[in-house]
């Protein structure tokens, strides 16, 4: 260290103007919530850095949930602090990675490209890249972290998509491995992904380009819908469809009988125009019906 190099210690308090100062860039009560400085502090972790939590999450909802989340480090890498800000867009944990691929590699083109074009409209400042998480002895212990790999946000393509899952894949398989070796020890060992991460000179108007560009990216991530939501819509497709064959079948029956009852030479001029309008009305029902059961097929 140089001599004229020192470290700051950060308070936890010294977050608080950034994250209201984010709030007023975002205006978006879901993403950035008002918040209490008390409530703030309870979102800076142990290792020092603020995560920025939905409404209605804690800190410890949100580093377990499947959804990628938004960080804000006032330290810079070597853990000094110099005037510098580090802003990341997190995949962190197994069920998250689960997430990364979905919205990648999933059926949500239209999303996942409008995420590739931002992306790629970024400086040269985004980086992405993935790290092993590593917990040797203990679930709560600050992990520690092993960058693999990295590349520039802005030149993402298919072949990174594919070697960024190749590798969390490896890491993920081989921290399994590892687990077994060391049972009944605990042993953790995992991929984390930061799709978005730059380090910049800590000024307002920096911090504030670089949180929009964060969220704008965050935004369309959490549009994709989790592979429970995906699994449920499709039970209740199916479910609906099952409904709307036998409201069909009925309607179908009682179609039949009505037809029957208009050739009946007793009924009334009258009984019989109610009918015919209660025919076309069920046909009409019936059309609609089956334009619903084509649509969820």
């Amino acid at each position: 260290m140089a001599e004229d190099e020192t470290i700051i210690e950060i308070n936890k308090s010294d977050y608080i103007r950034w994250y209201n100062l984010a709030r007023d860039t975002i205006k978006n009560e879901d993403l950035i919530p008002t918040r209490t400085n008390t409530e703030i502090i309870e979102l800076v972790s142990r290792e020092n850095w603020l995560l920025f939590c939905l409404k209605g999450d804690t800190r410890e909802i949100t580093i377990n949930k499947d959804e990628p989340n938004i960080f804000f480090d006032l330290h810079n890498r070597e853990g000094r602090f110099k005037d510098n800000g580090r802003i990341g867009l997190t995949f962190n944990n197994l069920k998250s990675y689960e997430r990364f691929k979905l919205i990648m590699k999933g059926m949500n083109k239209e999303i996942k490209d409008k995420i590739t074009e931002r992306l790629l409209k970024l400086n040269s400042e985004w980086r992405i890249n993935i790290k092993r998480k590593i917990k040797d002895y203990n679930y709560g212990q600050p992990p520690k972290y092993k960058l693999e790999k990295e590349w520039q946000s802005n030149q993402l393509d298919e072949t990174i998509v594919d070697e960024i899952i190749k590798l969390g894949n490896n890491i993920r398989e081989q921290g399994i491995n590892e687990r077994q070796k060391r049972e009944p020890k605990y042993y953790f060992e995992g991929p984390a992904i930061n799709f978005m991460e730059s380090e910049f000179s800590l000024q307002e108007e920096i911090f504030k380009d670089k949180i929009l560009e964060a969220f704008n990216i965050l935004s369309l991530c959490l549009k994709i819908p989790t592979r429970m939501e995906i699994n449920q819509e499709v039970r209740r497709m199916v479910k609906r469809i099952a409904e709307l064959e036998i409201l069909k079948e009925h309607k179908e029956e009682h179609i039949k009988k009505l037809k029957l009852l208009k050739d009946v030479s007793f009924f009334s001029k009258e009984d019989v125009e109610k009918q015919e309008k209660e025919l076309e009305e069920l046909k009409r029902e019936l059309e609609d019906l089956k334009k619903k059961v084509e649509e969820n097929q």
